[in-house]
């Protein structure tokens, strides 16, 4: 249930931060656009105030521009058609010459309003207008015709050094970036309450099931007991006829089968509850498959398969497991690996190292596994044989092995077996 759940708050948090992060991007774009306005605003005041200049029969010099507080640009002719360059104290990366042919394409002069008359100053602006240069530099551009005293009139261009888009973006980044984060911290915490309080119902639900699959389970362990105590004693009464014998004898057997399924729920329910203790050593799992080899080699003789044992011919490092479950997990994998071969096929066992895990491996030659069934197999309760005609298996071994592997931080692969088969590898960790 906790995988689900930190599933769902990091899918609630990754949409939630995706519109976020969509709003701020949006504010920032208003931002910026906003600050174009501004520089726009600024500029036309400006050339205002050059016109006013102009009208007043004051010349635009070099210190008046620099006294704007901003990078302006001024070409400028007189009505005697003398021409001059003006700049505030810098000098622009385009060329000046390249500048003025561009806003003479952008921006058109007309001729200065004739219904004004004789000896009244009066003046024409353009809108501005953008314009490029060579360097990604780019400009506000107008020009204006001023006519004064004594039918005199002056032309001029300003150009004003607009900020570039980075530098915008770059002096309010810190405070965007604050707020993306704070944003994210907040909704990931928002998240994780909502989902919690989403799921605690079905959490509830799911721990009285697992409580009731506990209670369930000790409740039938007694009395199968008492059953199977009952039948061995029956079977010992030599006067038995044979058909009571007979009945005895699946009555046990069923009774064997359903203790195993007990014991297995009562496992599982143990390791949902967080129940599950393991009791870690060092060891060598080279070692581990030949102090269990003649144990494991007894159970394939008595169903009529063979074992083989490979281990590599290099010490192996150890790994920190709790020796008795991985045995457990060995018995699982072999009763798998026979149940699935035919008489007088081989099993192996192995050992050895894969990149930085240490493995072991089981390997039969049997029927395999379907492909559309693989992705199911370490469910509970699930098996490949729909008909259920294997009736000594419950299908959850293979779920209580994976258990056991997650639990030493481990994971359990399944690969085909060259020429047909399955191979189940377990890997572990190594000690460092």
């Amino acid at each position: 249930m906790k995988p689900l759940e930190q599933k769902l708050t990091a899918l609630f948090t990754g949409c939630t931060a995706l519109l976020f992060t969509c709003v701020l991007l949006f504010s920032m774009y208003h931002t910026v656009s906003q600050y174009r306005e501004y520089e726009d605003a600024i500029f036309r005041s400006r050339l205002n105030l050059c016109i006013f200049t102009v009208q007043g029969g004051e010349p635009l010099t070099e210190p008046y521009l620099n006294g704007l507080k901003d990078f302006y640009f001024l070409f400028s002719y007189d009505s005697d058609g003398i021409s001059s360059m003006t700049t505030g104290g810098w000098t622009p990366e385009t060329p000046p010459e390249i500048l003025l042919k561009s806003i003479k394409q952008r921006v058109t002069i007309q001729d200065a309003d004739s219904s004004a008359g004789a000896g009244h100053p009066s003046a024409i602006e353009t809108t501005p207008a953008v314009i490029g240069g060579e360097h990604g530099d780019s400009y506000l551009a107008s020009a204006a015709v001023v006519s004064v005293m004594g039918d005199k009139s002056s032309t001029f261009y300003l150009l004003m050094l607009r900020s570039p888009t980075f530098f915008i973006v770059r002096r309010h980044l810190p405070f965007y970036l604050l707020i993306w984060t704070c944003g994210i911290i907040f909704l990931f915490f928002l998240s994780r309450f909502l989902i919690g309080k989403a799921v605690r119902p079905l959490k509830e639900g799911i721990k009285k099931q697992r409580g009731f699959i506990a209670s369930a389970s000790h409740e039938l362990k007694s009395p199968l007991s008492v059953i199977m105590a009952a039948g061995e004693s029956a079977l010992q009464v030599s006067q038995n006829p044979p058909e009571t014998v007979r009945a005895l004898l699946i009555s046990q057997k069923e009774c064997i089968r359903m203790k195993k399924l007990i014991s297995d729920m009562l496992l599982l329910a143990s390791g949902d509850s967080g129940n599950w203790t393991l009791q870690k050593s060092p060891l060598r799992l080279d070692d581990l498959l030949i102090d269990c080899f003649e144990e494991l080699e007894g159970i394939c003789r008595s169903r009529n398969c063979s074992l083989e044992l490979l281990l590599p011919d290099y010490p192996m490092q150890k790994v920190s497991a709790d020796r008795e479950r991985l045995i457990q997990v060995l018995h699982i994998l072999l009763d798998n690996a026979l149940t699935h071969s035919p008489d007088g096929s081989q099993i192996t066992i192995a050992a050895g190292r894969d990149g930085r895990f240490l493995f072991l491996s089981v390997t039969d030659h049997g029927s395999g596994i379907p492909p559309e069934d693989k992705p199911f197999i370490f469910e509970r309760f699930y098996q490949s044989d729909k008909s259920h005609t294997q009736k000594d298996h419950f299908g959850l071994g293979l779920s209580i092995a994976k258990e056991i592997l997650q639990l030493h931080g481990g994971k359990i692969l399944l690969t085909d077996t060259p020429g047909g088969g399955c191979t189940f590898r377990l890997l572990l960790q190594k000690l460092l």
